[in-house]
């Protein structure tokens, strides 16, 4: 069940996460992206929403998870 009310964790104040927006405008004029992003983890926790995955291009991961073309051997019958 979605909750009504959710504590800020920036100001402790409860608000209502189907309208962040209010909350923020009337606490949190200056906030930094830190705390505006921590309000919206809050907000996704009552409504059971993961946080969403980054994407990682393949040039950054590690040098083991890509699979080179002459690293693949081709299996041959007997």
């Amino acid at each position: 069940m979605k909750k009504t009310k959710v504590k800020c964790p920036v100001c402790g104040i409860e608000f209502d996460p189907r309208i962040p927006f209010k909350h923020i405008n009337e606490h949190h004029q200056h906030a930094s992206d830190h705390e505006l992003a921590r309000i919206r983890d809050a907000r996704r926790s009552c409504y059971g929403q993961p946080k969403p995955a980054r994407q990682v291009s393949a040039s950054l991961r590690p040098s083991s998870m890509i699979i080179k073309r002459h690293q693949i051997k081709k299996i041959t019958a007997r």
